[in-house]
């Protein structure tokens, strides 16, 4: 099944995991876009397949990304695919124990993930301060009452005073 690319580059410069691409004439990748770097067309020792997620448009047609791999072999002139959408990784209960690199990939030899997976870049809620806790809570009390099912702003149990005479030690 063959891949449905955005637009198709070719890198002009790479400096450890950063890489430059220069794309064609109105197919830029947006912000937080995957793009695909292979070695087709190269005469390699190892194929290469690397993903890089972009972080900045430089003008002129060219993007600085950063690799999600090793970047060893990488050369100038390498093909870039513009994947259209940001990296995506496995969720849900199913990636619960596994171990998985920055693409979602297990590393953990326990098999393939058949779990839905979701964008690393998303939206986040607004923050700002909680209102639905009193103002003197901390977050170690409202971790302790989120582990009891204590509703939050609820009155955590106090310790036993400890009697002045039972501190002491007696001879």
């Amino acid at each position: 099944m063959a891949e449905k690319h955005a637009g198709v580059g070719h890198v002009v410069q790479v400096i450890g995991p950063v890489l430059d691409v220069q794309f064609e004439a109105g197919h830029l990748p947006a912000i937080y876009n995957a793009v695909r770097i292979t070695s087709d067309g190269y005469n390699v020792p190892e194929p290469i397949d690397v993903t890089a997620e972009v972080q900045q448009h430089l003008g002129e047609g060219r993007v600085r990304a950063v690799a999600m791999e090793p970047t060893e072999g990488l050369v100038r002139g390498m093909k870039a695919l513009d994947l259209g959408e940001g990296i995506s990784v496995p969720v849900g209960r199913s990636t619960l124990g596994r171990v998985m690199n920055v693409l979602g990939k297990p590393v953990d030899q326990l098999g393939p993930l058949t779990s839905p997976t979701e964008a690393i870049d998303q939206a986040v809620g607004a923050w700002g301060p909680r209102h639905d806790l009193p103002p003197t809570e901390d977050w170690v009390r409202a971790l302790r009452r989120s582990t009891r099912g204590q509703p939050p702003g609820s009155q955590e149990p106090r310790g036993r005073a400890r009697d002045a005479s039972s501190s002491m030690a007696t001879s």
